[in-house]
């Protein structure tokens, strides 16, 4: 089985998993081809990828410039899979040029189609005629791929069968991240503190965090705070924190610095809006064996988060709510913390790399045997019109 994984670009967490199921699919005597659209990240244009030996092909030099137009983008996607011939091709939704560029391509070719997303019902809002359309065009694609089992209502709102659906897609590489390391880097870092980790947008609501914060000093609380990362929003964090002596902020770091960071923190804070699909910082802090306290809108909260045992969950709109989550942790004996410590890395064991793999290569295997047909003439005109579209937009 040849298969293509596609999309605009692979950055941050992927280029592990896809050279991980490169190695998977070799094993089995399969292969893997990755395209990427554009060779630099919206999002992520300071992590630069690595999928080893892997064939890998960029369509497009640079980030997407909202020039190019979508048609022109899905003709260059289809000769690439012209030349590659997959069997199966792996894209992003088919909101984008690449999932409405393949799914034409596979239903041409008569080939297995699969789409990724992390994106539960209510993420984002879509009225009635982009649900007609989405609904539309993944009625012809053979698998989906998301994160857990609490992504079947969705999955199934969109139109997928419960044996049209697999899990593995928000997995970290629990092997890299459970690894024993020191903090030698951070030596002036102090001993335990909270810990935000990402990029500091809207979606973060790293604001309302720091307010929460400053409230729980000046109840008495004793905890430092470190802040890593960079955005549009770090100039009016710091400013609200601008008078606090026990922040210290670290700019975007390594894959190897972040592992020593989380070697100290006392827990790790996630505070974000329900934009924050999945969550994949939490991902990686526990398998380091760090507690975790995160807001109740972030994706992984219902799959990888249990109060008593890892975590604390938190309306992200609730200032009070988030300083109660420091206090308790504050307060926690040295027992307390081990056992929260020790069950994240329990926990999050189930959830690495390998489950990716296995759920890709299953929902590969289903969508080569189990290919879609377009019957209804209305899906149909819609998947020849439909060029996909790229936002950009800060979230």
């Amino acid at each position: 089985m040849r298969i293509v994984i596609i999309n605009n670009d692979f950055r941050a967490y992927f280029p592990p998993r896809i050279k991980r199921f490169g190695e998977f699919l070799r094993v089995r005597g399969d292969e893997l081809h990755v395209v990427e659209i554009f060779s630099e990240s919206i999002c992520y244009e300071f992590i630069r990828d690595d999928f080893g030996d892997l064939p890998h092909f960029v369509l497009y030099q640079g980030r997407y410039d909202g020039t190019t137009p979508m048609r022109e983008i899905c003709g260059r996607i289809a000769r690439k899979l012209d030349e590659i011939g997959p069997d199966v091709v792996i894209s992003g939704d088919v909101n984008f040029p690449a999932g409405a560029a393949v799914l034409r391509w596979t239903k041409k070719n008569r080939r297995g189609m699969v789409v990724y997303t992390d994106s539960l019902k209510h993420t984002f809002r879509k009225n009635a005629v982009v649900r007609f359309i989405k609904k539309a065009l993944l009625r012809g694609v053979g698998a989906v791929l998301c994160p857990a089992p609490a992504w079947d209502e969705s999955m199934q709102e969109l139109g997928f069968s419960k044996e049209r659906i697999f899990y593995g897609l928000n997995t970290a590489d629990n092997i890299y991240w459970g690894d024993k390391v020191g903090n030698e880097s951070f030596t002036d870092l102090p001993g335990q503190y909270f810990l935000t980790l990402g990029r500091q947008v809207k979606m973060k609501n790293l604001q309302n965090f720091a307010k929460a914060y400053l409230r729980y000093r000046s109840a008495g609380g004793e905890v430092p705070l470190v802040m890593v990362g960079d955005g549009y929003c770090h100039s009016e964090i710091t400013e609200i924190l601008g008078g606090c002596d026990h922040v210290t902020f670290l700019p975007f770091q390594s894959r190897e610095k972040v592992r020593e960071i989380f070697v100290r923190a006392r827990a790790l804070f996630l505070p974000s809006y329900k934009i924050e699909t999945w969550g994949m910082v939490v991902s990686e802090a526990m398998a380091g064996g760090t507690p975790v306290a995160v807001s109740n809108q972030c994706g992984c909260a219902s799959t990888i988060v249990q109060e008593t045992k890892n975590g604390f969950l938190y309306d992200p709109d609730s200032q009070e709510a988030m300083i109660d989550a420091m206090q308790q942790i504050e307060m926690m004996s040295q027992s307390e913390w081990q056992s929260y410590s020790d069950q994240s890395r329990s926990i999050i064991g189930d959830w690495g790399i390998g489950r990716f793999c296995q759920g890709a290569h299953d929902a590969c295997s289903y969508a080569l045997t189990n290919q879609r047909q377009l019957w209804n003439p209305v899906d149909y005109v819609i998947m020849r019109l439909w060029p996909g579209r790229i936002a950009s937009d800060d979230l």
